[in-house]
């Protein structure tokens, strides 16, 4: 849901390649809104969640110059940008899905403690003990 507040950087250094700082930043994973220029510098826009400082990628744009507009580079850029809008939605299908797999195991936890079950052990654990089990029973046959 877009927020209508944004948190803006400024960074004393121009940048020319306003396109390419823009999906650099979005590459880095930055929660970009826009970026900007005007006779003081370059203007980052970011989510008011965003705590990482774009700062050091700003600067290594300094001097870059853009490249030529045309049809061909601007569906280059295009495709650009929707792979990495694609790979932030993988990004963040994961996360929703690793917090998905925590939520779970902690209920599950809790409804083991709450029916006075015992908690079972991960698989590869009780494998270990099973080896090592085996293990002691030759062991004993023979010492």
């Amino acid at each position: 849901m877009p927020t209508l507040v944004e948190k803006t950087v400024l960074v004393n250094s121009k940048v020319q390649d306003l396109w390419g700082l823009f999906m650099d930043l979005r590459r880095a994973d930055f929660k970009v809104r826009n970026v900007g220029m005007d006779v003081r510098g370059t203007y980052v826009h970011l989510e008011l969640d965003e705590e990482k400082d774009p700062t050091p990628i700003v600067e290594a744009w300094v001097g870059k110059e853009p490249a030529k507009s045309s049809l061909l580079v601007k569906e280059i850029r295009q495709k650009e940008l929707e792979k990495v809008k694609e790979e932030e939605q993988i990004r963040i299908q994961a996360q929703i899905e690793a917090e998905r797999k925590a939520e779970a195991a902690k209920q599950k936890a809790q409804e083991m403690v709450v029916n006075g079950a015992p908690v079972e052990a991960p698989v590869k654990e009780t494998e270990a003990a099973e080896k090592v089990g085996i293990l002691k029973r030759i062991f004993r046959k023979f010492f």
